[in-house]
C-alpha cells in the first residue's frame, strides 16, 4: 500500500527559488492534482507574492487585494 500526503497549496517563504522550473512531469502532476505553488520572498511583505505558472514553469506576480492578504494572515495567528 502506498501512502502520500495530499495538499492543495504549497508555499515557499523567505527563500530564493530558481527563476523558473523546468516544464516536465513534476509540474504536470502538480497541475493534474490542482496544487497551487506560491513564493513569498519576504514574509514581512506579505503582499509581495508570486504564483508558479504550472504550464510555463515561470513565477507570475499574484495580484491579490492587500485586504485579502491581511485577513488570511490574521486567520493563521
Amino acid at each position: 500500500m502506498t501512502h502520500y500526503i495530499s495538499f492543495s497549496d504549497y508555499r515557499l517563504d523567505d527563500c530564493l527559488p530558481p527563476s523558473s522550473i523546468p516544464v516536465g512531469p513534476s509540474l504536470s502532476i502538480l497541475k493534474s492534482r490542482g496544487v497551487k505553488v506560491f513564493w513569498i520572498p519576504d514574509s514581512a511583505k506579505f503582499n509581495e507574492r508570486y504564483k508558479l505558472d504550472l504550464d510555463s514553469g515561470s513565477w507570475q506576480q499574484d495580484h491579490r487585494d492587500t485586504t485579502d492578504v491581511v485577513l488570511e494572515y490574521s486567520r493563521r495567528l
